[in-house]
């Protein structure tokens, strides 16, 4: 048994998040998983939301990006917090372990103001995968860096031409249309403004 436990409110929500996605995933017979692009969209997402907490995402290859989550997972992955039940090296599949519930005890209350964000978040991410993550992570970012500068809306156009501009070595993987189209998406779901 460690003797250590971590004590942040910030490994509460990823394993809450995990708690969630799990829950998510047996609903619906084992359809999605929770790797590592997955955690770090839905804790982006969480943080867009207005979760509090200390994860700070930069832009990354594969959209906004937190160390910081990594290495978390791989902390409460050593504690026994959560596993990695992926079946390749590259690909991990997080799942609960069996000593998230005195983790998750300590910030219950944190957790529980949160939970209703977290399944809604949890349950919109999980089922996709990794490349469509990356666009409406990359795409939300952008939208955020270009209202930042004070540009004035509408911002659409602008936003996909900085999205292009920031994936510019992976254009083939992302159809102007397919953008635009997760642009309208992201708008309807009320994340970014039109």
């Amino acid at each position: 048994m460690p003797t250590f436990m971590p004590e942040t409110q910030d490994q509460a929500l990823l394993v809450l998040v995990v708690d969630e996605a799990q829950r998510i995933i047996k609903k619906h017979k084992g359809k999605g998983y929770l790797g590592r692009t997955a955690l770090q969209k839905i804790l982006y997402f969480l943080k867009v939301k207005g979760v509090s907490m200390n994860y700070r995402f930069d832009l990354h290859h594969h959209g906004p990006f937190c160390a910081d989550i990594l290495n978390d997972a791989d902390i409460l992955k050593a504690l026994d917090i959560i596993s990695d039940n992926g079946k390749q090296g590259r690909y991990s599949d997080y799942r609960i372990g069996e000593m998230a519930s005195q983790l998750m005890g300590k910030h219950n209350k944190f957790l529980e103001d949160n939970r209703s964000k977290v399944t809604e978040v949890v349950q919109a991410m999980v089922p996709l995968e990794p490349v469509k993550l990356e666009l409406i992570a990359t795409l939300d970012f952008a939208f955020r860096w270009i209202k930042a500068t004070g540009v004035r809306g509408p911002w659409k156009g602008k936003v996909i031409e900085k999205f292009f501009e920031i994936k510019k070595e992976k254009m083939d993987q992302f159809p102007r249309n397919e953008v635009e189209a997760a642009y309208d998406n992201l708008v309807e779901a009320g994340l970014i403004e039109a």
